[in-house]
C-alpha cells in the first residue's frame, strides 16, 4: 500500500510526528530516514506501528503521498554558526524536495526544517509548488504569540494560550517534539479531510499584512488545497511594526540561498 503522509526525518521530531498520526490513524504513513542515521531500536518501534521505514534508496515507494512532512537536517541545539546552519539545512531541503517531486505532483509539502521559514522558501523554490501547497511548522514562541492574539480578537483564551502563561523556562526536548507533533498531526488531518481549519503556521504572504514574498507565522485556514486562506488580524502599529521587522529579516535571509 502506498503511504498517505511521508515523514522525511527519522529521529527527533520526525519519529513523533510519525508515530502521532500512525497513532492516530489518520494515514498510512512512510518514513524516510534519509542519513541512514536512525538507531535500530527507533526503527524497530516505528515498524510494529505499521510505519514503513524506509531508505533514500526506496524512495519510489512514497509515489503519490499526499502530504510530505521534512524535518530532516541540523537542528539549532548543535550550536552551529547560523550562516553555516543555514547552508547545510538548505542544501538538505533542496535534495528532499527533489525526491518528493520526482516521484509526486498533487501534493502539500510541511517543513520543520530550521530556520523554518528559509526552508519554506526552498521547499517552494524547488518544488515549483504554488506558495499555499508549502506550510511551515513555526516555532513553539510563535505559536504561543499568534495564539495569543486570535484569542484577543475573538475574545476568548482557549487553553494553548492558557498553557504558554504556565510553561517558563526551556522546554525539554521530548517535550518540544511531541508538542509540535501534536500540531504537525492537527494539520495534516485539515489537508487530508479538508476541514478547513484555522492553524497557527508559516504561510507565503501576497499582500497579507502589507508583507509580500515570504512565510512568516499567522493564522491561515487550511484544507485539501494547503493554505486556503490567511487570517488578517487587527494589529496595533507595534505588533504590525514587529511583523514588519520579522518579515525583512526572513527577505534578508533569503538572499543568502542558492538562487
Amino acid at each position: 500500500m502506498r503511504p498517505e503522509v511521508t515523514v522525511i526525518g527519522a529521529d527527533g521530531a520526525g519519529a513523533a510526528i510519525a508515530k502521532r498520526i500512525a497513532g492516530e490513524r489518520l494515514a498510512s504513513v512512510a518514513v524516510l530516514d534519509l542519513e541512514g542515521r536512525a538507531p535500530r531500536e527507533l526503527v524497530t518501534r516505528m515498524e510494529a506501528l505499521g510505519l514503513m521505514v524506509l531508505s533514500r534508496d526506496e524512495f519510489e515507494k512514497t509515489a503519490d503521498s499526499q502530504v510530505f512532512v521534512i524535518t530532516a537536517g541540523d537542528t539549532p541545539a548543535r550550536n552551529l554558526p547560523d550562516d553555516e546552519l543555514l547552508k547545510k539545512n538548505e542544501e538538505t531541503v533542496r535534495k528532499c524536495v527533489a525526491l518528493v517531486t520526482r516521484h509526486s505532483r498533487d501534493l502539500t509539502i510541511i517543513v520543520g526544517t530550521e530556520p523554518m521559514d528559509a526552508m519554506c522558501e526552498v521547499a517552494r523554490r524547488v518544488s515549483r509548488l504554488p506558495g499555499k501547497r508549502i506550510i511551515g511548522l513555526p516555532a513553539r514562541v510563535e505559536r504561543r504569540r499568534m495564539s495569543a492574539l486570535v484569542a484577543r480578537e475573538q475574545g476568548v483564551l482557549p487553553s494553548g494560550v492558557l498553557n504558554s502563561f504556565r510553561q517558563t523556562g526551556p522546554v525539554p526536548l521530548v517535550e518540544a517534539a511531541d508538542e509540535l507533533a501534536g500540531f504537525a498531526t492537527e494539520i495534516v488531518d485539515a489537508l487530508l479531510n479538508d476541514k478547513r481549519t484555522v492553524h497557527i503556521c508559516a504561510g507565503y504572504l501576497e499582500g497579507e499584512y502589507g508583507v509580500n514574498g515570504v512565510f512568516a507565522a499567522v493564522p491561515a485556514v487550511v484544507g485539501k488545497n494547503g493554505i486556503e486562506r490567511v487570517i488578517e488580524l487587527t494589529l496595533s502599529q507595534e505588533e504590525s511594526n514587529e511583523l514588519w521587522k520579522s518579515a525583512a529579516g526572513v527577505a534578508k535571509l533569503l538572499l543568502k540561498l542558492t538562487p
